[in-house]
Order: C-alpha cells, then sequence, then structure tokens
C-alpha cells in the first residue's frame, strides 16, 4: 500500500501529504450509496442495521474532516492556582482586559468557561446572566456549606485569541467551606488537553498539596507559571524554579507578572502615541514634531534595582518601569505556547482521523460483504439485482480506495 499509511504488522505508519478534502469527498459518495442501499433493503424487507452503523459512522468522520479542513480545532487550558496566586489576573492578561473577577474572596467556588463569542454573552444553565450576577455567582457567600454545588458559568467573548483556546477558570484543591470545589475541578482538568499551574512566587513557598494531585492527572501537558516575578529577585526565582522542576511534573516553568503583562496590554503607551502621530499626519502627509524625554526614577523597595522611568511624549507623560520590556516578552512566550500546543493537537487529530478512515474502509467492506451474502437467498428481483449491482460496485470502490491510501 502506499500514500498516507503503510501496514505493517499490527502498526500503521503515516505519511505527512494525506489530503484530507479528499477523505470529504469519499465519504460523500459513500453516504450516498448508503442512502440507495438502505432503500432496497428496505423494500425487500432486509435489516440495514449494518449499513445504518457504518453510514452513522461515515457522517461523523465527514464532520470531523469538515472541523480539520476549516482549522477549527480549539486547545481546551485548564488554569488552577490556590488563592491570591494571580489566577485571575493571568487570565486577563491572556485577554489584554480584565474580565474575569479579580477582587474575590478565597470562597471562589466556579467553573468558568471562556470561549470566542461574535458578542459578549455570560450564561448558567441556559440562562443569560449580567455582569454582576456573574461576579456574585463565581464565589460562595459566607455560611453556604461545605457541599455547595459549585457553579458552571460559559463566557463568550468576542476576543480574537479566544478563536483557538477554550480556557476553564477552576475554583481549585484548596476551598475549605466546599468540599465539592476539588471534585469539579479534578474533572475539569482530566478532560482538557494542557494545565497551568500558578504559582504566586511573592510568598516564597509552593503549594506543595495541589501539586501532589497534579501528579495524579495521567498523561496531561502541565506548566507552571511562576506568577509575581516582578517582585522577586533573579535569585530567589531561580531557588524556586529549582524546587519546582525537581518535582518533574511540569513540561516547562515559565516566569511571569500578569499584573504587568494586563497593564501593558490594556494601554501599550508607545504604541498609542504613534498610532495617533500616524493618524493625525502621516496619513494625511503633514510635517510634524515628536519629543520624547525619559527621566530615570530608582525606587527602593522589594525588589532591589527597580528603576522606573517617566517619559514625556509631546503633551503626554507616562510612568514605565523595567519591567515593561519583560513583561512584552512574557506574553508573547504564553501566546508561543498555546500556538505549539494548538498545532500539536492539530495533528494529532489528524493521524487520529487517518487512522479511524482506515479502520471505517475495512468494517464497510466486511459489512457489504455480509449483506451481500444475506440476499443470496432472496428472490432475484428487480430490485435484489439493481442492489447486488450496488453492493458490488461499493466493494470494488472501497477497495480501489484501499489501494490508493
Amino acid at each position: 500500500m502506499s500514500g498516507f499509511f503503510k501496514d505493517i504488522g499490527e502498526e500503521l505508519y503515516f505519511s505527512n501529504s494525506t489530503n484530507i478534502d479528499r477523505f470529504s469527498q469519499i465519504m460523500i459518495k459513500d453516504l450516498a450509496s448508503f442512502k440507495v442501499i438502505k432503500e432496497i433493503l428496505k423494500k425487500s424487507n432486509i435489516s440495514t442495521n449494518g449499513i445504518e452503523s457504518i453510514e452513522h459512522n461515515a457522517f461523523n468522520l465527514l464532520i470531523r474532516q469538515i472541523e480539520l479542513e476549516k482549522g477549527n480545532s480549539k486547545v481546551e487550558v485548564g488554569v488552577i492556582g490556590s488563592f491570591s496566586s494571580g489566577k485571575s489576573t493571568f487570565i486577563n492578561s491572556l485577554f489584554g482586559k480584565p474580565i474575569c473577577p479579580m477582587a474575590v474572596r478565597p470562597t471562589t467556588s466556579s467553573i468558568t468557561k471562556f470561549y470566542y463569542g461574535y458578542k459578549e454573552k455570560i450564561t448558567i444553565d441556559g440562562k443569560e446572566i449580567t455582569k454582576e450576577e456573574y461576579h456574585n455567582l463565581s464565589q460562595h457567600q459566607k455560611g453556604n456549606g461545605k457541599y455547595t454545588k459549585t457553579s458552571y458559568i460559559q463566557y463568550a467573548y468576542p476576543f480574537e485569541r479566544l478563536n483557538s483556546i477554550i480556557i476553564y477558570d477552576t475554583p481549585g484543591f484548596n476551598n475549605n467551606l466546599n468540599y465539592n470545589d476539588t471534585k469539579v475541578t479534578m474533572k475539569t482538568l482530566n478532560s482538557v488537553d494542557v494545565i497551568l499551574f500558578i504559582v504566586d512566587i511573592s510568598k516564597g513557598e509552593i503549594d506543595m498539596s495541589s501539586i501532589e494531585r497534579l501528579k495524579g492527572l495521567k498523561d496531561k501537558r502541565v506548566y507552571c507559571i511562576l506568577n509575581k516575578s516582578d517582585l522577586k529577585s533573579n535569585k530567589a526565582i531561580s531557588k524556586i524554579r529549582e524546587k519546582i522542576v525537581s518535582k518533574k511534573i511540569f513540561l516547562e516553568v515559565i516566569e511571569y507578572s500578569a499584573s504587568k503583562v494586563l497593564e501593558f496590554g490594556e494601554k501599550d503607551y508607545i504604541r498609542d502615541h504613534f498610532r495617533d502621530i500616524e493618524e493625525r499626519a502621516i496619513s494625511k502627509r503633514e510635517s510634524f514634531i515628536s519629543t520624547i524625554k525619559g527621566v530615570k526614577i530608582t525606587k527602593n523597595g522589594r525588589v532591589k534595582g527597580k528603576v522606573e522611568y517617566r517619559l514625556h511624549l509631546d503633551n503626554s507623560s507616562f510612568i514605565i518601569d523595567n519591567f515593561y520590556t519583560k513583561a512584552k516578552e512574557q506574553r508573547l512566550r504564553v501566546e508561543k505556547m498555546l500556538t505549539r500546543l494548538l498545532d500539536s493537537k492539530q495533528f494529532t487529530l489528524k493521524q487520529k482521523l487517518k487512522k479511524d478512515v482506515y479502520n471505517y474502509h475495512k468494517k464497510a467492506i466486511s459489512i457489504i460483504k455480509k449483506t451481500l451474502k444475506e440476499i443470496t437467498t432472496q428472490e432475484e428481483s428487480i430490485d435484489i439485482l439493481k442492489l447486488k449491482e450496488e453492493l458490488n460496485n461499493f466493494i470494488k470502490e472501497k477497495q480501489d480506495n484501499v489501494t490508493r491510501l
């Protein structure tokens, strides 16, 4: 055999040159054949169960093929972190806007699914709710009990980055006021493609109980985000990183400052300034003068050597610090990571589809041959003769397809 697979023993080895669109053409033709075959079988009072099973299989394969052709695969990302780790701020930093409530109590108890939508819409149990209701539902009110139901909220938002990812904001494992949170968090994390574990490194300690639970999630891609890295020295960050890496459960440990990334994502001053120049002068082909001055300000805080800059651009004035460039690099690094995960998932889905199509061909030939054998006892009416011809043609086409594949 040649083409997208070679049958070597029980293993299938796929090439990368498969034309997914050709699969769709084959499936559409098969579905048309199944319709004709079923009509004749019903007319002759012969069971259509076998044909209907492979017809259903063909239809599902066609849908999967179309989705792959359109590149509609999405990476499902589960985000987990202890209270005040900056989990909500991290999610907002991916959006570039404060969508997720950040000032919630440690009793936060909801699963929120963020996904792309043409317009902003928040729902729970199919009912649309307001942002205020969403903020209230995203946390337990005091005294609700240890087994209160964890809210499941769906949040559609017209943000392009969400077009290829689905983000699940989970309550985590450490809510002593609601034991149900651990159960729903584990269930969610078991269903996603990748897990991002947010660590607040400013505390100088790691939530080891959560790390132990993460070890129980087999075959999952787990990344550690060292959040609030702008509040620690490089030496302190290295020490915490070393301890986390030693656990050997994370594919990658990434330094990050969600608040800084969100801040500069919301208002990229320099970018906005030059966009203004472009709109006011360049697009009109007019002369302009732009003056940029900077003043270095040394700040004595928790991070030794932190420096802020007061910039004056024309008549505007603002302050940035020496974490500005690093924050932009961090945001880009996480975006590239998610893009790699999407490409990897797309490739995996294609490989699985190829194998499933191969198995479908084998099953279809087997069922059609069985059906052909069953009708040999039938009186050779015009319908039966037509059915035999249809079945034989189907088998021939299938065998030709398998040979070409």
